[in-house]
């Protein structure tokens, strides 16, 4: 009977062993087959720093009398015209209280809080800003978030949406980490239902953002060392170039599960926690808006704000600015 099963299992091991060799070949047969193609026509470029950038930077003109205000963040600032930092723009632009402000948004899909830091150094700096802004997300504790490849300078097409192997190995459970790096073990997450029943017999044991490779480091307070070291550096270009600072932080919608705060609410916003304390240490001031949101915020991703979420976001920004004396006051005529 041992046998048999041992046997068994073998004999699965080794399907699973060539059902996976058969999907790693066909995509390194895909790469050379698209390299020469590669991303001519999308929207992002190889950056050497970055891994990649826009294709497109902020039309921006010279700096004028306008206070200039530069936004740091990914997709969810990007977007539809009215984003999140239009919307704060067209607030603050509407009180007579406050001077001409100019808003520049500089937002990467996919980019994390390290990406941000490098784009402000190469890009942001001869914008000449005197206020940044950092719009974070909880999936921005890791170097790089997408998996992109690079062939002889340039990116391939795929990638978004793949998680690097840092953040693949940064969730919970074996099983987990295999799945992230298996082709085979995706495709078929992908084509049946029966994985997601799985997953959600997995998560029944914690919860989901622990078991996610965007999210799960947020939660890990080993990693958190790494957004003090980014923060601490902006601070300090900050200093050295005249403009002052603030960090948002949007709340993973997964964060308003009533049976997740009923199991362990401290654990569940343990993320704004620390970040609060870090923002704190360095004086940067902070925003954590997710006193101001509930999960009627979200689109269905729980991680983009829909209209009614971006409203009351920007709403809540634009009060935090006044509130911070981080908007120059319009003078008055005599």
């Amino acid at each position: 009977m041992l046998l048999s099963c041992v046997s068994t299992l073998l004999a699965g091991i080794i399907l699973f062993a060539i059902i996976e060799a058969g999907f790693q070949i066909a995509k390194a047969a895909h790469v050379r087959s698209v390299a020469p193609r590669t991303t001519e026509q999308s929207w992002i470029v190889y950056d050497e720093d970055l891994v990649y950038r826009p294709r497109e930077l902020p039309s921006v003109g010279p700096k004028g009398d306008a206070f200039r205000v530069v936004m740091l963040g990914d997709s969810l600032i990007r977007g539809p015209k009215d984003n999140l930092v239009a919307r704060v723009d067209a607030i603050v632009n509407r009180d007579p209280t406050v001077a001409a402000t100019e808003w520049i948004n500089t937002g990467v899909p996919g980019y994390t809080n390290y990406q941000e830091l490098v784009y402000l150094k190469k890009y942001g700096l001869p914008l000449q800003p005197e206020l940044v802004g950092v719009v974070f997300c909880l999936n921005d504790v890791h170097k790089f978030l997408n998996n992109l490849t690079v062939v002889n300078g340039q990116l391939l097409p795929e990638g978004f949406g793949e998680a690097t192997p840092e953040a693949a190995n940064a969730t919970k459970g074996s099983l987990e980490h295999i799945a992230r790096r298996s082709l085979f073990l995706r495709w078929l997450r992908d084509k049946t239902t029966l994985a997601g029943r799985a997953v959600q017999m997995y998560e029944s044991r914690g919860y989901n953002f622990d078991y996610r490779a965007d999210f799960s480091t947020a939660w890990q307070d080993s990693r958190w060392t790494m957004i003090e070291d980014q923060m601490t550096e902006m601070a300090a270009l900050g200093k050295a170039n005249h403009f002052r600072l603030f960090l948002v932080v949007v709340p993973f919608g997964e964060q308003y599960r009533k049976d997740y705060l009923a199991r362990d609410s401290n654990y569940v916003l343990k993320p704004q926690r620390i970040l609060g304390s870090l923002m704190a240490g360095l004086g940067i001031p902070y925003l954590d808006l997710y006193p101001y949101l509930d999960s009627n915020c979200f689109v269905s991703d729980h991680i983009h704000l829909n209209e009614e979420g971006r409203q009351r976001a920007a709403e809540k920004i634009a009060e935090f600015l006044e509130t911070e004396k981080l908007m120059p006051k319009r003078q008055r005529l005599h």
